[in-house]
């Protein structure tokens, strides 16, 4: 599989994205790929802009991360205050990163960002 150094290296041009870093606590998926990830604090403006979601998955024990790129379809409010769940289909693993999360995401600390034009 491919490695990505960074989320840009994983979005088409043109397309908008969230991407999210997660160890897989709120991260379900059936062989379809469809699922959601959940409790993210976020801008729900931008977020339902999007096209792709984009999961970067550090499971325990691992340096860098497994790439995951789905097909955004919506967002509900999660049982957390103030946080949403975020919704997809055809979620597939495209590859993998040594990158850690910051230097991936280019967002700095914050597990949840956004790439293309907003």
């Amino acid at each position: 599989m491919k490695n990505f150094p960074t989320a840009k290296d994983v979005l088409p041009h043109g397309e908008k994205a969230v991407v999210v870093f997660t160890r897989g606590e709120k991260l379900g998926f059936d062989d379809e790929g469809y699922g959601g990830t959940g409790n993210w604090k976020t801008t729900l403006a931008k977020l339902e802009q999007v096209e792709k979601v984009i999961i970067y998955l550090r499971e325990k024990g691992q340096s860098g991360g497994r790439i995951f790129v789905g097909n955004y379809i919506s967002h509900a409010p999660s049982p957390e205050a103030d946080r949403v769940i975020i919704y997809f289909f055809h979620l597939k693993e495209v590859g993998s990163t040594t990158s850690n999360w910051p230097d991936f995401g280019i967002f700095g600390q914050n597990p949840v960002g956004f790439l293309g034009e907003f």
